[in-house]
């Protein structure tokens, strides 16, 4: 059973690689992802993925359960955001 982590937790100990993984895992098969309200994550390859969701597979990658009390949509761009990645609104343009 993994261990639950709040998010502002994960955001503390997260690398770019973790991330990585979870964008290399949602980008292999088709998932069923809750799509984003205002904000996603830009992919080189010019896919997106909601920031969200992103973040509880790299979670979940990393072993963790993600509480979802405290899980505030526009804080999650903050850390992904630090760790290179583009955000965009939904016309495309970054934020």
């Amino acid at each position: 059973m993994s261990n639950e982590i709040f998010a502002k937790d994960l955001y503390i100990i997260i690398t770019k690689e973790d991330v990585d993984k979870a964008v290399s895992y949602l980008s292999k098969g088709k998932h069923n992802l809750i799509n984003s309200t205002k904000y996603d994550v830009l992919l080189p390859n010019g896919n997106t993925l909601p920031p969200k969701e992103l973040m509880r597979c790299t979670a979940e990658i990393m072993g963790y359960s993600l509480r979802e009390d405290g899980f505030a949509g526009g804080q999650v761009n903050i850390p992904l955001k630090k760790l290179g990645f583009k955000i965009v609104d939904k016309g495309g343009n970054p934020i």
